[in-house]
């Protein structure tokens, strides 16, 4: 048998990766009882340099914050960020292990459409495996950083490709919130095809304080689908 090229070895890897990931993720969606899968997808373009430690600091504060949900949902959470690629910053966890992200560097370009999609594909493929029971009880919610427009997926599929798999998305169920820092959350929402109300898509100014603000919504949110009392931002758990 002939030797695997480097570049077939690297694909390869990236596919184990995948396959990987998939697994997990279907693994924590067909979990009994009542439970939600949050990821948060988070600008890392050239245009967020100067605001390392707030970014940082509000998805950190978030993945603190389900640890100890006001509705007492079994909580999973991840953290995907873009720029002209996009990487797994903070990988699928249970809250009550989760990392904390340790590195968050702002360079590039914005890969937003693309990177919404291809991850957004990998949990409605999961949600797909899932029986009706297996369904039950389950929320799955994606919450959007960005300052700024899409300049990096092709623009012969994007935003239409999207924008179809967010409505089948929909359809199953999902959940999505848009956060814009100095840009229009609406707007963006809109040509995604997510919902446009203030409860999904909110605009903030570019500072600690509205950082903050977005990740403690994003916390409220996921923490609070099967009731439970009012969530407090900022709670810490011990």
């Amino acid at each position: 048998m002939a030797p695997r090229s480097t570049s077939s070895s690297i694909t390869a890897a990236k596919n184990d990766h995948v396959m990987d990931f998939f697994g997990n993720l279907v693994g924590a969606m067909a979990q009994p009882g009542r439970r939600v899968i949050s990821v948060l997808l988070v600008d890392r373009s050239l245009s967020m340099k100067g605001y390392e430690t707030p970014v940082m600091d509000a998805v950190n504060d978030h993945l603190r914050d389900i640890k100890d949900p006001p509705d007492k949902s079994a909580q999973y959470a991840m953290v995907v960020t873009f720029n002209d690629g996009y990487r797994i910053s903070v990988p699928l966890s249970p809250a009550a292990t989760v990392n904390p992200m340790t590195s968050y560097v702002p360079k590039g370009n914005t890969l937003l459409y693309e990177t919404i999609y291809l991850v957004l594909k990998l949990f409605t493929t999961a949600y797909r495996q899932l029986n009706t029971d297996q369904r039950r009880d389950l929320v799955i919610a994606m919450g959007i950083f960005t300052d700024g427009k899409d300049n990096q997926s092709p623009r012969a599929k994007y935003p239409a490709k999207l924008v179809q798999l967010v409505r089948e998305a929909r359809a199953m169920g999902f959940h999505f919130y848009t956060y814009g820092f100095r840009f229009d959350a609406v707007a963006i929402a809109e040509q995604m095809g997510m919902p446009t109300d203030d409860d999904h898509a909110k605009s903030f100014d570019k500072n600690p304080a509205d950082f903050a603000a977005a990740g403690q919504h994003f916390s409220h949110s996921t923490t609070t689908f099967f009731g439970g009392e009012h969530f407090r931002p900022g709670s810490k758990t011990t």
